[in-house]
């Protein structure tokens, strides 16, 4: 995303993203931004009411499949473009403001998101790569994240994989009190031994 893309690109919620640019095309492929604005625009105007039963339910279930999918893509953007420091050097301005203010989303939304994709790539990468590929949502993520410390960083890097595959099998709830005994466990000096 280079500087020959920045004059063609509006803010999402004032228009659209030109996805003309030759680099953008090798890195989604070519046209599927446009037939993803496309998609999700079209998606947006479902007349619900209409639905059958399970196509609601299926409905529900696939667009929250999507939307971690998009919002895994949009992490690994976003910690790039910080890292790169580009929306400063662009826009003159942190990435999570920048963000903020092109898309009109909340700037605590925006700051959360680019916090959560630092800590991933720079603490947590297995846990990153769960995200990416779909077996771990955003959230749970984020209690990775919250987990982690310096005083287990061995010790919890080590159990990344079976907290992930046992995420699978346990509700939201149960499997944040698994991670939480986890940590207590592991760290058993607390945050008064730092």
């Amino acid at each position: 995303l280079g500087r020959a893309t920045q004059s063609a690109a509006t803010p999402c919620f004032r228009g659209s993203v030109s996805v003309g640019s030759a680099n953008l095309e090798r890195m989604f492929g070519a046209g599927e931004l446009q037939e993803l604005k496309n998609t999700t625009a079209g998606l947006a105007q479902v007349d619900a009411l209409n639905v059958p039963d399970q196509d609601l339910l299926d409905g529900v279930l696939a667009v929250e499949t999507a939307m971690q999918s998009l919002l895994a893509c949009e992490a690994a953007l976003l910690v790039e473009l910080d890292v790169r420091g580009l929306t400063d050097a662009v826009h003159g301005m942190r990435t999570a403001k920048w963000l903020a203010r092109e898309t009109g989303i909340a700037p605590g939304t925006a700051g959360g998101r680019l916090k959560l994709a630092r800590r991933l790539r720079r603490d947590l990468p297995e846990t990153e790569q769960a995200v990416r590929d779909g077996r771990l949502s955003a959230d749970r993520a984020r209690v990775m994240v919250k987990a982690f410390n310096p005083r287990i960083v061995d010790e919890f890097r080590a159990m990344q994989e079976s907290l992930i595959e046992e995420s699978a099998s346990m509700t939201y709830r149960d499997w944040v009190e698994r991670v939480e005994i986890l940590v207590e466990l592991l760290d058993q000096d607390g945050p008064q031994a730092s």
